[in-house]
């Protein structure tokens, strides 16, 4: 790996799909450093339109139309449905930064449509998918060559397999899990050996990591969670789904080291007059010496709402 790397890390998006591209760019630009790639710790609001939407995410899209971002950027279908069309606003966004967004499935996305796409397309269980492409019309042959089937700059992460993201010169090694049991495939606790994640990324978290004195959140969490970090014990662990910024914590594992866990904000805006949620915009610099920082830049924390709704 180069001696400068950086990935990009966010909570959860809700629909917000074109705005950590926004931000990648406005950190890169603010830095003079490139960003190899950026994560997502789930629920990312991968969904084909409203109707294909829970009835509590159909709630939250009826208070934001943001959370149909996914939709509206990147799943517009042309009227005879041949192949999808692109968005002037999804061109010029990511435009601004080389860096690929991958998530993992939390619990507010449309999972048969994920489901299918890994089970119908992907070439390799080992591998990212990107939701952003017509698969289905390519493989029915309705999209010719040389026609737009979708940006491939969004991608899910298999869950329980180790996957090296490429960086440069270098890769690196990702575990996803959701860690809700009701998303997470049973399989998924059951990685198969080899060498160890450098960054488990999850959308819940291990149990008693939000325990606090007094306050009955120690029952948060998952169990299962909790034995698969101390048992691979990765160098990093970024959660989200709480919608809160939990501070960076040192967890010593069953190998002798320790994991360092962070939680996410969601990536949001309260109302159309505040600024964005703190806590929801991390960058892992992994130079000489790997360390997560959380975005405080001044731009950053002075960003409203007015100035990223063309993005939303």
């Amino acid at each position: 790996m180069g001696d400068r790397v950086n990935v990009a890390v966010f909570g959860d998006l809700h629909g917000r799909v074109l705005l950590p591209f926004y931000l990648c760019a406005r950190w890169e630009q603010a830095r003079g450093e490139p960003i190899a790639c950026a994560l997502c710790v789930g629920d990312a609001g991968i969904y084909r339109g409203f109707y294909n939407m829970e009835k509590t995410s159909q709630r939250w899209a009826r208070r934001h139309p943001e959370e149909l971002g996914f939709s509206k950027f990147f799943f517009r279908l042309e009227p005879r449905g041949t192949c999808l069309a692109r968005h002037p606003t999804a061109d010029h966004v990511l435009a601004m930064t080389r860096a690929d967004l991958f998530f993992v499935p939390g619990n507010h996305e449309e999972h048969a449509y994920l489901d299918r796409l890994f089970t119908d397309y992907a070439r390799s269980l080992d591998e990212p998918l990107a939701v952003d492409r017509a698969w289905e019309g390519l493989s029915a042959g309705r999209c010719r060559l040389g026609q737009f089937a979708g940006y491939e700059r969004i991608y899910c992460l298999p869950q329980g397999r180790v996957v090296a993201l490429p960086l440069g010169e270098g890769t690196l090694d990702v575990l996803a899990i959701n860690g809700l049991e009701k998303h997470t495939p049973p399989d998924a606790w059951r990685p198969p050996p080899g060498a160890p994640a450098e960054v488990l990324l999850s959308h819940e978290t291990y149990l008693g990591r939000l325990a606090e004195p007094g306050v009955p959140r120690a029952v948060w969490g998952s169990e299962r969670l909790r034995e698969l970090v101390l048992r691979l014990g990765p160098r990093f662990h970024f959660f989200g789904h709480h919608h809160h910024h939990y501070p960076e914590v040192e967890l010593p594992n069953y190998l002798g080291g320790v994991t360092r866990s962070v939680g996410l904000n969601q990536v949001f805006f309260s109302d159309h007059n505040a600024t964005i949620n703190q806590g929801c915009f991390g960058v892992l610099r992994l130079h000489a010496e790997a360390r997560f920082e959380i975005v405080e830049d001044g731009w950053f924390k002075a960003l409203r709402y007015a100035e990223c709704r063309a993005w939303m």
